[in-house]
């Protein structure tokens, strides 16, 4: 790698992983009788999995909403230690551990996470993928040291690649891999999962309004206190951490998005993004550099987006509508498609002038 590579690369990993943001400002609400404040949020930033994590909560009073926020921040961090791929002290390291040899016992959260990946997994024929963490591993995208694998190194490592060696034994609540040297890599699920549980806790504690982005993986409690929805940015794959090719107004669901500038490396003037196409071993190269998703569970929005930005466009909006779901893709050409679901609810912003909105009959 050259040292101007080298900037490079660094520049973008202390970027801060944010491609969605909440783009409206939080007015005064109307004038209520209660003497408590509640018409300015409580909010929080953080650092977990690996990314940042932004909570905006409404509460009673900041007290209140910062016990609830702090919840959400501890079990985030907890989750992190038990989904990383990286050491043997959580599940996901313990299982790779001893792929091939016996099976671990494995937390709810673990099973959880598992049985939502192969779910999506199969409805997307493959294209997500959790066992892709040799894969993952050897590309070494997001390091400091990637590489540019040969055919022949890829070759070596994709028959370990088959999310149905994952043996999950729910009665027993065991896990493990079927062959030697395999790994289970949860990038592509485990954000999406932190959510669902922040989604939980604030729902315990009688939370009804609040916004977490984690890294981008924005989850939503209802709706905004005056009761109008949401306004969440989609980021301009090409731009700047701040710019945006338009928003959607949303309530009470998740909205993730997958794209090739997240995490990246460039060599002799190839843009090789850290999502991996299961099938060819390689980053993805289907004609899209953005997917967002727009769905209820943050669990499987997470690895959809995976999929979708997989498969391409037109196999991508089939995926998405045999789940369910509804989607904004962005393609390498700089075109914007969204799924019926989206007309009413997505406006085209683009500031930069470089895109296009596709609208189909």
């Amino acid at each position: 790698m050259t040292s101007i590579e080298r900037v490079q690369l660094l520049l973008h990993k202390t970027k801060r992983s944010v491609m969605i943001a909440v783009l409206l400002a939080f007015g005064v609400l109307a004038t209520s009788c209660s003497s408590k404040k509640t018409d300015e949020p409580y909010r929080a930033s953080d650092s977990a999995m690996q990314t940042t994590i932004d909570q905006t909560v409404y509460a009673d009073n900041n007290d209140e909403a910062k016990t609830v926020a702090d919840k959400v921040t501890k079990e985030i961090n907890h989750l992190g230690q038990v989904l990383t791929m990286y050491g043997s002290g959580g599940d996901i390291g313990n299982i790779n551990k001893h792929a091939g040899e016996n099976a671990v016992n494995i937390t709810a959260d673990t099973e959880n996470v598992l049985q939502a990946a192969d779910k999506i997994s199969q409805l997307s024929g493959g294209a997500f993928d959790v066992t892709t963490g040799p894969l993952v591993k050897a590309w070494g995208i997001g390091t400091d040291d990637p590489h540019v694998l040969s055919d022949e190194q890829i070759a070596g490592l994709e028959p370990l690649v088959d999310y149905q060696d994952i043996q999950l034994n729910t009665q027993n609540h065991t896990a493990m891999l079927a062959r030697k040297e395999q790994s289970i890599d949860m990038s592509g699920i485990g954000i999406g999962y932190a959510g669902e549980k922040a989604v939980g806790i604030y729902k315990q504690n009688g939370i009804k309004s609040a916004c977490i982005n984690l890294g981008g993986h924005v989850v939503l409690i209802g709706k905004k206190p005056d009761s109008s929805p949401w306004m969440i940015g989609i980021q301009n794959p090409r731009g700047k951490s701040n710019s945006y090719i338009g928003y959607v107004k949303v309530s009470d669901t998740s909205v993730v998005t997958t794209g090739d500038y997240q995490k990246y490396f460039t060599r002799d003037g190839v843009r090789y993004g850290h999502i991996i196409d299961p099938h060819t071993g390689k980053p993805a190269n289907s004609g899209l550099i953005s997917v967002t998703i727009i769905a209820p569970s943050p669990t499987e929005a997470d690895p959809l987006s995976n999929a979708a930005f997989v498969l391409g466009l037109d196999q991508g909006t089939q995926l998405v509508q045999k789940y369910g779901a509804q989607a904004i893709f962005v393609t390498s050409d700089k075109k914007i498609y969204v799924t019926n679901g989206l007309k009413d609810s997505f406006t085209f912003s683009d500031s930069s002038k470089e895109y296009t909105y596709i609208q189909e009959e």
